[in-house]
């Protein structure tokens, strides 16, 4: 099954994060549209409220340029990033 993501504009950058258990990425700001794409294991996010989100694979979450945010997991996970002046995300789960 073919599930679309995000259509990008601009130039793109895909990334994908291995992320041991325990391990985070720290609070930062996205410098552009930043949608983080759980492919493998389960973790969380947080945003600009510093509250914790789960996410676990097939789910992903968007931050907007500026957001500040951060994610982490406590047994694992694999993530692709995708990065982009304009991300329109074409899938969302309300929470």
């Amino acid at each position: 099954m073919l599930a679309p993501l995000a259509d990008a504009t601009g130039s793109a950058r895909i990334a994908c994060f291995h992320l041991a258990a325990g391990e985070s990425v720290g609070a930062h700001d996205a410098a552009i549209g930043q949608l983080f794409c759980v492919v493998a294991g389960e973790g969380w996010v947080s945003g600009d409220d510093d509250l914790a989100t789960p996410l676990r694979a097939t789910e992903a979450a968007y931050f907007a340029p500026g957001e500040h945010h951060a994610a982490g997991t406590d047994s694992g996970l694999v993530a692709v990033v995708i990065e982009a002046p304009a991300v329109e995300v074409l899938a969302a789960r309300s929470t």
